[in-house]
């Protein structure tokens, strides 16, 4: 008796996740719309940041995606995954860019910091754990977000900090954002920990002199399509709260003769495009934060190099 009763509770429990939390059998998509909390203040001059490679995604419904965590029922089994549609290490570095951005920088995506750089951040850690917990009463949800970071001044290593954060909570109703609240707070957190100190590190030796701060780079005028530079692949547009996020497939030959990505954007299929952006090489990710709402627009992204590589096939993105 006591058996079969449990056996009719999980069924319920899985019964009620799938109601109201849409089919955990699936797994969860989770996002991290970011917009600076920090407000610090105190940085200046470039800085550079990097981070270590991360694992191949997988393929969910035609789409890529990354697992950072598990979905569990009452009984403690695992009925689902939780996964980001851009790779987690992204997905904190643009966290990073925008808070140190906010805080004076002239901030870089690289694959690498570049040698002597006045300032450089190289991440060998970015990662996601995330949990969810579902009953027939309550949801339970936790996010932890680790960081290992070292702090590069003048081409010498200064320091190496590392940084931990996680967030619980439950809830009965507005269950299908509970996840997504943990993951935002835990981030949250870290930032008000971390920004401050990696700002305090570097110290007086990253400031711009006096004068107007550089606007970012962005690539000469392109020579002809270079057959030894393959384009980027899989250009995908997913939309943000604010915006944008591009993400693309590295060109093969990313590691060798690829310099970065130079990104552009049209409001018509057939343009005239502009360049908006130019990122380092081994970065697949941009977010387009001045893209207004209600408005389709058109992208296409080239690799760079000695020469530019053909550009991907036009991809549009609208709400």
């Amino acid at each position: 008796m006591q058996s079969m009763k449990k056996i009719m509770v999980s069924l319920l429990c899985l019964l009620g996740s799938s109601l109201l939390a849409g089919c955990a059998f699936n797994g969860k998509m989770v996002e991290l719309p970011y917009a600076p909390v920090v407000n610090a203040v105190g940085g200046g001059g470039e800085l550079y940041l990097a981070k270590s490679a991360e694992p191949a995604s997988s393929e969910r419904k035609g789409r890529a995606s990354w697992i950072v965590g598990v979905m569990k029922n009452n009984e403690g089994e695992q009925i689902g995954d939780v996964v980001t549609g851009v790779p987690p290490g992204d997905l904190l570095l643009h966290a990073f860019a925008e808070e140190f951005r906010s805080a004076g920088y002239a901030v870089k995506t690289v694959g690498a910091i570049p040698t002597g750089a006045v300032a450089g951040i190289y991440f060998s850690r970015l990662t996601i754990a995330m949990e969810q917990a579902t009953s027939m009463m309550k949801l339970d949800a936790r996010s932890k977000v680790t960081v290992a970071a070292e702090l590069w001044q003048n081409g010498k290593q200064i320091a190496t900090l590392d940084y931990e954060k996680a967030y619980a909570d439950s809830a009965v109703t507005k269950r299908d954002q509970l996840l997504q609240f943990t993951l935002e707070k835990a981030v949250q957190d870290l930032m008000k920990q971390a920004v401050p100190e990696i700002i305090r590190k570097f110290g007086v030796a990253v400031k711009l002199p006096e004068g107007p701060r550089p606007v970012p780079e962005v690539a000469p005028v392109a020579p002809e399509p270079s057959a030894t530079v393959a384009p980027p692949q899989a250009l995908t547009v997913i939309p943000a709260p604010v915006g944008f996020y591009l993400v693309w497939q590295g060109a093969p030959q990313d590691q060798t003769n690829v310099t970065g990505y130079e990104i552009a954007r049209a409001t018509v299929a057939d343009g005239p495009y502009t360049t908006v952006a130019t990122v380092g090489k081994g970065v697949f990710l941009y977010h387009d934060s001045a893209a207004s709402g209600g408005t389709t627009y058109y992208y296409k992204v080239r690799a760079m190099g000695k020469a530019y590589s053909p550009y991907t096939g036009v991809v549009a993105g609208g709400k």
